[in-house]
């Protein structure tokens, strides 16, 4: 079964601009958001391929916080 395609909102946008404004704000620009959004997506996507488990285990630490 193929999972839908990741497709990057205007909301994921934001949320990223505000992370980097507080953790790095010479580095909030909405390009920078988008690389950010594409890096994490890649690093999740490899990492479910890979590791399985693992993301259940973030998704289950997620829900907790």
């Amino acid at each position: 079964m193929n999972e839908p395609e990741y497709k990057i909102t205007e909301d994921d946008i934001l949320a990223m601009l505000e992370y980097l404004r507080h953790t790095a704000p010479e580095h909030a620009t909405p390009e920078k958001a988008i690389f950010l959004l594409e890096q994490r997506h890649a690093h999740y996507k490899n990492l479910e391929d890979l590791h399985p488990e693992l993301i259940e285990e973030i998704l289950k630490d997620l829900e907790t916080n």
